[in-house]
């Protein structure tokens, strides 16, 4: 008996909330984009974003390898350098490394100092924590960097077109992390 009063009560309030808030005009100029929405969601769930990134990665990998002939028939013509690709893994490292160790760091300690004896700390602190999205940036640019570190170390047992592979592979997600 009372689940259904209860049940007819709660049906009632969320049209009435859908009605009348998500239908106002003020609500339509103010809410967030698509890509507002999956940055906070992308940095409330991290790990499990971070692992799909790198589950991506193999597979965007394992697809340059099983479509290899017709990229090399057809896009390799048009880029004749594609081996200066493999002296971009150096660099690549290099700012990821430079990127996760020192400005993250860098960028996390100063908003901390910056709310330190402040009385809003304990609310913009886990307001910047979940909506910046910096611990999914800072988790991908780590995994990031195992990834070009495990590409080195499998760099013995690899062909060129393998490694080329890998070099795309991180170079995409390079460029996912910036955009």
């Amino acid at each position: 008996m009372y689940r259904r009063v209860f049940d007819t009560l709660n049906r009632s309030v969320d049209r009435e909330i859908k009605g009348s808030i998500f239908q106002s005009e003020v609500y339509k100029n103010n809410k967030w984009s698509v890509l507002e929405r999956w940055i906070v969601l992308w940095s409330s769930h991290f790990k499990k974003y971070t692992c799909l990134m790198f589950f991506l990665s193999i597979l965007i990998f394992v697809n340059l390898i099983l479509w290899q002939p017709w990229i090399k028939a057809n896009v390799l013509e048009y880029t004749k350098q594609w081996k200066e690709m493999i002296g971009w893994q150096d660099t690549f490292l290099a700012g990821q490394l430079t990127i996760v160790g020192v400005v993250y760091p860098l960028v996390v300690g100063l908003v901390s100092v910056y709310l330190q004896n402040r009385s809003a700390k304990s609310v913009i602190l886990p307001i910047y924590h979940n909506y910046s999205g910096f611990m999914f940036a800072g988790m991908s640019g780590l995994s990031l960097a195992a990834f070009i570190l495990a590409g080195y170390f499998m760099r013995a047992s690899l062909s060129d077109k393998y490694y080329v592979a890998i070099c795309m592979v991180s170079a995409v997600w390079l460029f996912l992390m910036f955009v």
